[in-house]
């Protein structure tokens, strides 16, 4: 199971990833990604359209109690926001490959399985 970075929901929302990126792959997003894309100021109508669709298609994982223990070791450990935090400790209660544009934010956190689907070949 893969578990997706608001960064990378965005990116499909505006048609700068294709979401056949996703296909053979059960997709998972956090809470926190959910409050983020949807908040996301520039964001269009059509595009908040999109995200309403996509977030009823996908599986929510929930910001659990073992979801906050493990945010807030995280947070104790690494320089972190505290979004990046939860999702972070998100993928990693739910054994999950967390796919971000923005992997230095999370190389540092042990354990978590990183893929930036926006690099030819990453894993």
């Amino acid at each position: 199971m893969i578990c997706i970075d608001t960064n990378i929901i965005i990116y499909v929302s505006k048609g700068d990833l294709e979401p056949e990126i996703f296909a053979s792959n059960i997709v998972a997003y956090s809470s926190v990604a959910k409050i983020e894309a949807l908040g996301f100021s520039r964001s269009t109508m059509g595009e908040q359209q999109y995200l309403k669709i996509f977030f009823q298609e996908y599986k929510h994982l929930a910001v659990t109690e073992a979801v906050i223990q493990r945010s807030i070791d995280i947070r104790i450990g690494n320089k972190i926001d505290l979004a990046d935090a939860i999702i972070a400790a998100t993928a990693l209660e739910n054994d999950c490959v967390l796919w971000t544009a923005n992997t230095d934010d999370f190389k540092d956190i042990d354990g978590l399985k990183l893929h930036n689907p926006l690099e030819e070949g990453s894993k």
